[in-house]
């Protein structure tokens, strides 16, 4: 299972970084979205990176993922409701929650390593 990665938040969306090894190609990942649950894997691999079920729903159309420099995949997810609290947990994986306290006040970014 994958150590660290990092996520931002604003109002309408999330934005995911999820490191990956060295000279990565697309043609290397295995990124799947749908409305409550990401994940992000290599191919030919059994355990994602990262993976689960999100806190809000996401709308498909919107939402899209890139590979950065050959070792980062950046996932926006943009929610299908925005604004207000949001102050339980980022996604869910392995039965484990990963929990934190976070408030959309205004533009504000929070930025947060795992």
């Amino acid at each position: 299972m994958l150590e660290k990665y990092s996520w931002t938040q604003q109002l309408a969306d999330l934005q995911i970084v999820v490191p990956v090894p060295p000279g990565t190609k697309t043609r290397d990942l295995k990124v799947t979205f749908s409305m409550s649950e990401i994940s992000v894997g290599l191919k030919g691999s059994n355990e994602p990176l990262l993976g689960g079920k999100l806190h809000k729903k996401i709308n498909l159309d919107e939402s899209f993922w890139t590979l950065e420099d050959g070792k980062e995949v950046r996932s926006t997810l943009e929610f299908r409701s925005a604004g207000g609290l949001w102050s339980h947990r980022f996604l869910s994986t392995k039965g484990e929650m990963v929990v934190c306290s976070i408030f959309s006040l205004g533009p504000q970014r929070i930025r947060v390593m795992f």
